[in-house]
């Protein structure tokens, strides 16, 4: 990804991509965040 885009890998196995987490993209309507992968 960019610099400064943030990749999380959400509980269902998809993946989140974002430049701002406080926006809401950390996997919420996925279960949650299983883990951060970059950024």
């Amino acid at each position: 990804p960019p610099p400064g885009v943030k990749v999380y890998l959400c509980k269902d196995d998809s993946y989140t991509f974002t430049q701002s987490p406080k926006r809401g993209a950390t996997c919420a309507e996925n279960g949650g965040v299983k883990q951060w992968i970059a950024g």
